[in-house]
């Protein structure tokens, strides 16, 4: 196992990464990303969608730096990723199109806008990926869910596409998972704080407002 404190001094603050073939580097990249977590850094890792930059929600100087490497505006809300709808219910509220929606979609590529229970919103969702499903179980907590991309550029498709983009960013990454070559759309956004349905970003789930009709 990867002891927490120390993980910066055995690696000399230096980018590390896995490539995940099989069930023995799974293992290492969430015993590994779960020190990083812990460690509040930064780990850049796949999802079923696009790749992405996490980081434990409840460490502010994470999520200063994940605004940093994406040279984002700060009042830009970052979404999470939860491991089930019950993790997420303890941080979003759930009306009924909400859990309709979840219900049907989760773990997929839908991001649900919810009224947060510590005031304001909160963007969650359940990705369909054996990593992050088997990290979050373990960590016990949501994290950040943003788009591995610079705010306003492509997100590419590729490890070493996105390390190139970041440029000198990448060097705030303290870990990168790398599951190959991801051709999927972002995930779809939808609002339903409002008890309706409101498509934000339509991404891999199409005509969506169809499914309450």
């Amino acid at each position: 196992n990867y002891v927490v404190y120390n993980f910066k001094i055995m690696y000399k603050n230096k980018m590390q990464k896995i490539t995940i073939n099989n069930s023995k580097d799974l293992e290492q990249a969430i015993e590994m990303s779960l020190a990083v977590l812990e460690a509040g850094g930064i780990i850049l890792y796949p999802t079923d969608t696009v790749y992405g930059l996490g980081a434990d929600i409840k460490s502010k100087g994470a999520v200063s730096k994940i605004v940093s490497i994406k040279k984002r505006m700060t009042d830009k809300q970052m979404l999470v990723i939860a491991e089930d709808l019950k993790m997420a219910e303890e941080y979003g509220v759930f009306n009924d199109v909400a859990t309709k929606l979840a219900h049907k979609f989760w773990p997929g590529p839908l991001t649900l806008i919810l009224p947060s229970k510590t005031g304001g919103t909160v963007g969650v969702r359940v990705p369909d990926n054996e990593f992050c499903l088997e990290l979050l179980r373990r960590f016990g907590r949501p994290i950040i869910s943003t788009s591995a991309n610079i705010s306003g550029e492509d997100t590419e498709s590729s490890v070493d596409g996105i390390i190139l983009q970041f440029s000198e960013g990448a060097n705030k990454i303290d870990l990168t998972i790398d599951q190959g070559i991801l051709e999927s759309e972002s995930s779809t956004i939808v609002d339903t704080t409002s008890g309706n349905l409101e498509v934000i970003r339509e991404g891999k789930i199409k005509n969506i407002e169809n499914f309450l009709k």
